[in-house]
């Protein structure tokens, strides 16, 4: 039955669910044996230089090919990927975990263990996260940006609590308890998939102009991210050479993925707020420059501790990154594995040419020359580096400038949807003596799959929506259809997308136009207009346009 009043959708927060612990462990397993540091639980006399750097650099290089080579499937064999992911994190990452573990008692054959344990640990966390990423795409917004965030919330508990856990039982914990209990999550979670979704069903070859326009719109915040990630690199090759320093990376990976989530989060509940990478690069970027620049001014037992906070600046910004393209891969319609791959394959080059550089460095410089001068001005200069591409990333004034904005992670405030009471029953009636706010669209009842001759131009159908937002700015309405637009937004809570495709509807646009104006697939635009339809509880577009008309 539709819903011809204004009544909002009544909402709360969504229930935990075991994706949340599954997320959580995931993050643990990372922080214990992949970028979070190295080997924080073995025995001391086993973080040898050469061991240590053995791992490092096979873990990363694996862990970097494995994002290269999915972001390359997933835009080649889409389909290939869909089912896959669980068995290609979970099986590297236990056999990873107990080459590691052999290499504890089988010394002669220890580097051999320790090679093994990098590739494999590199590629099934790799697996893993897409796996993760995935299922957070493909829930609603409010519900899948809720899970990511718990799960990084509670991860930090977690791992501290592996602290007070003896010594000679931690490194078992992953291989046989950690990964299986994170895997069986995985699986309950990818269940409840719906795989008829766009992004799943989407073929990139057939459209692969929608797939350019994401690198071209998004290779600024995937350089913002990666900058931070070259400057963390820097830092864990410093823990090469010094434990305390690889000890500091690992708590800070854990709090400061503590932090983003518990402050977006506690945001969340109290107001309605958007973030993107580029947004967070800036505000984070002179914390990193000045951690940089005092490296060189810090005593040595002390830089541990601008090492934890360059790295936890990281996390933050890695957290974001993450929430950004479930938001795009649900925006767009396209391939989550693509656009993952593509964020991923930016930002861990630049962790592992962070790496290189500072191993290198440490290992070149002469004794006399401190290589914490080199850290400050490669790390200072690669974040200024990418402050110029981000700050210079102005669109221009043309049409396809004020529509295409990078896709901001929305979060609408959950205490104000409560306290936001239903309207009276009289109230939502349909007024038939109304002016219509829309007469040019009635006619169309239903969106056309032909191009509709007689839709708005483009000129008239998109302009209104936006008025020149500035970067990452929210659109401001420009005439009476947008407003109550917007409106219905706020009531209804839907997101910037929905909006837009909602008021290109409302103008009597077509699928292909819509699909054309927006540069996303046919598939796509239906996709939205099945969400837009549920959420005001409508069958058509003229039950849209009657909510809209009797609007005071």
């Amino acid at each position: 039955m539709a819903n011809n009043g204004t009544s909002p959708l009544p909402k709360s927060w969504p229930i935990p669910n075991e994706a949340v612990l599954g997320y959580a462990l995931y993050l643990v397993i990372n922080a214990t044996s992949l970028w979070g540091g190295v080997f924080p639980f073995f025995p001391a006399d086993f973080h040898t230089e050469q061991t240590t750097f053995a791992f490092e650099i096979t873990q990363s290089i694996s862990f970097l090919a494995a994002f290269l080579a999915t972001a390359i499937g997933a835009y080649r064999y889409p389909q290939f990927l869909r089912r896959s992911l669980i068995v290609a994190g979970g099986v590297p990452l236990s056999v990873g975990a107990f080459c590691l573990i052999a290499a504890l008692y089988l010394p002669v054959f220890k580097m051999a263990f320790v090679v093994a344990g990098g590739i494999l640990l590199g590629v099934g966390g790799a697996g893993f996260s897409f796996a993760w990423q995935r299922y957070f795409a493909a829930e609603e917004p409010e519900a899948g940006n809720f899970y990511l965030l718990s799960g990084a919330l509670i991860a930090p508990v977690i791992f501290f609590c592996l602290y007070v856990v003896p010594i000679a039982v931690r490194v078992y914990l992953v291989p046989l308890i950690m990964v299986p209990l994170c895997g069986l999550c995985a699986v309950l979670s990818t269940r409840r998939i719906d795989f008829s979704q766009s992004q799943f069903e989407d073929v990139p070859r057939e459209h692969p102009r929608v797939y350019l326009r994401v690198i071209q719109d998004h290779w600024r915040s995937a350089l913002a991210v990666g900058a931070l990630g070259f400057a963390s690199g820097m830092v864990r090759a410093g823990a090469i050479s010094d434990i305390s320093m690889g000890d500091a990376t690992n708590i800070a990976s854990m709090i400061g993925t503590g932090v983003a989530a518990g402050l977006m989060l506690g945001l969340w509940m109290h107001r309605t707020y958007a973030i993107d990478s580029e947004r967070v690069f800036l505000v984070l970027f002179p914390i990193a420059a000045i951690c940089l620049l005092a490296f060189p001014l810090v005593p040595a037992n002390h830089l541990f501790v601008m090492a934890g906070i360059v790295y936890m600046i990281f996390t933050f910004a890695f957290t974001v990154m993450l929430l950004q393209c479930a938001q795009i891969s649900r925006d767009r319609g396209v391939n989550q594995g693509f656009v993952f791959g593509f964020f991923g394959s930016i930002v861990y080059t630049f962790q592992n040419v962070g790496f290189i550089f500072g191993y290198a460095s440490h290992m070149a410089l002469p004794v006399s020359v401190d290589d914490s001068f080199a850290t400050a001005l490669a790390g200072t200069f690669v974040l200024a580096l990418a402050l110029y591409f981000v700050r210079g990333g102005a669109r221009t004034n043309d049409v396809s400038a004020s529509v295409f904005r990078p896709d901001d992670v929305e979060f609408r405030a959950m205490k104000s949807a409560a306290q936001n009471p239903p309207e009276s029953r009289k109230d939502a009636e349909p007024d038939e003596t109304s002016t219509s706010a829309v007469k040019p669209a009635r006619k169309n009842a239903e969106i056309q799959e032909k191009p509709d001759q007689q839709s708005l131009p483009l000129e008239r159908s998109v302009e209104p929506l936006l008025d020149e937002p500035s970067h990452g700015d929210a659109p401001k309405a420009r005439d009476r259809i947008s407003l109550r637009c917007k409106e219905l937004q706020e009531r209804y809570r839907l997101t910037n997308r929905e909006t837009e495709i909602m008021e290109a509807i409302v103008r009597g646009n077509s699928v292909a136009r819509i699909a054309e104006i927006f540069f996303i697939s046919e598939n796509t635009v239906r996709t939205h207009s099945k969400h837009i339809y549920r959420k005001l509880d409508v069958h058509r577009r003229q039950d849209i346009i009657n909510m809209i008309d009797k609007m005071c």
